[in-house]
């Protein structure tokens, strides 16, 4: 049959429908072929896996050094909170690694960000990222991903297929285990804490001057407190967004963010002229800029903390505890790179004290998961507040 010229084709919409919140997403299965040739030779086979592990040594150092560019020549505060909203935040419900099969910019690389911003003193610059928001994404993936297949070397020392098989096992296991957090849910994770924490509640008072459900109370209310103030920071920009004519799109901004110095009449004529009288630009400008107030969403002083737990701990224990998990910039200058992929020093102290009573921390996604170790590390610091807790929690397992 003759196919008409008017007739219109329908073409197949090969793109994956949105999910909504909580839905369940159907995944395909995806076989993973050897990306070598099964008879390879074996001693073809160990020059090709070195190589691998050798190239990606060498794009882990190279990539390194230009990372700790990043923190000399912009705020470190910027860089994590920016990274922090723009690449891991997701709408409540949506699984991004379900929905995509894998995870672009994982929530550890804000572990590695805020470990290395800490090897120098705090760059006070209110420079933005701008046109290198790409090249600094980029070096932050490359450096991480690359640090898994440097692993490939070590089958250098080989002598047979087993020993190679070992090896790589090793490796894939370490790479596929390095960023596991939560292993369930967030409300079990912090029960488990607090019950845990109960065991030697008396105890753990007597030795260290401060109680363990306070602390737990503190670090776990510090990620619903950053939540509200990172929603509140995006409310803002929407209003920003949603303004018409230069003079509300203005007002709005100097009211969203009340410490921006004022502008008047003639001089916003002369920001709206050099804007190319384009109110998509104008909104560009003022959304950059409101990225230097990020910081302030992952920041919390005394105050606020005091008040978003409705007065339940004093002030000065508020400061006493945060201090004792807190670095100040400068603490980690010797760090080894090579040691903060499996022993990360802020999972020990995941706040950074940037004045006093004002703390910083880009990792709120991981309180839940902290908190347990830390309490733990609190015990393990007086021998017998140690052997007492070994004992109790013995007797509940």
């Amino acid at each position: 049959m003759p196919k008409s010229r008017n007739r219109k084709i329908k073409k197949k919409n090969n793109k994956k429908s949105n999910p909504k919140p909580y839905e369940v997403v159907k995944s395909e299965y995806v076989q993973m072929r050897n990306p070598l040739p099964e008879d390879i030779p074996f001693d073809l086979r160990i020059e090709v896996l070195t190589k691998m592990g050798n190239d990606a040594t060498v794009t882990f150092e190279s990539e390194y050094k230009k990372l700790l560019t990043y923190f000399e020549e912009y705020d470190p505060l910027y860089l994590c909170s920016f990274c922090s909203y723009y690449f891991t935040m997701q709408p409540e419900g949506l699984d991004e690694e379900a929905i995509n099969g894998c995870i672009d910019f994982p929530p550890f690389f804000l572990e590695i960000l805020q470990c290395l911003s800490l090897k120098q003193q705090r760059c006070l610059s209110l420079k933005p990222l701008n046109h290198d928001i790409d090249n600094f994404k980029s070096t932050v993936s490359n450096f991480c991903r690359s640090q898994s297949s440097t692993n490939l070397s070590l089958v250098k020392g080989a002598k047979n297929e087993d020993e190679i098989g070992a090896i790589l096992l090793r490796a894939e296991m370490m790479g596929r285990t390095i960023a596991i957090r939560n292993w369930a849910y967030v409300s079990q994770m912090e029960n488990v804490a607090y019950e845990l924490a109960g065991l030697i509640e008396g105890k753990f008072f007597e030795t260290l001057a401060f109680r363990a459900k306070d602390f737990l109370d503190i670090l776990f209310a510090l990620a619903g407190l950053t939540e509200k103030k990172v929603n509140d920071h995006r409310a803002k920009t929407v209003l920003i967004v949603k303004a018409k004519g230069y003079n509300e799109i203005i007002d709005k901004y100097e009211e969203c963010f009340p410490t921006v110095e004022k502008i008047n009449k003639a001089e916003r004529e002369e920001f709206w002229i050099k804007c190319g009288k384009s109110a998509k630009r104008l909104k560009c400008l003022l959304l950059a800029h409101s990225d230097c107030f990020l910081y302030k969403a992952f920041t919390h002083n005394v105050s606020e903390i005091f008040d978003y737990l409705s007065g339940k701990i004093a002030h000065n224990e508020i400061s006493k505890i945060l201090d004792k998990v807190s670095y100040k910039f400068g603490d980690l200058a010797d760090i080894n790179k090579d040691f903060i992929f499996l022993d990360n020093p802020i999972h020990s102290k995941p706040f950074i004290k940037i004045e006093n009573h004002k703390y910083f921390s880009a990792i709120g996604h991981m309180f839940s998961h902290l908190g347990m170790d830390l309490v733990e590390r609190f015990i393990s610091t007086d021998n017998k507040l140690k052997t007492e807790y070994i004992s109790k929690k013995r007797e509940v397992s």
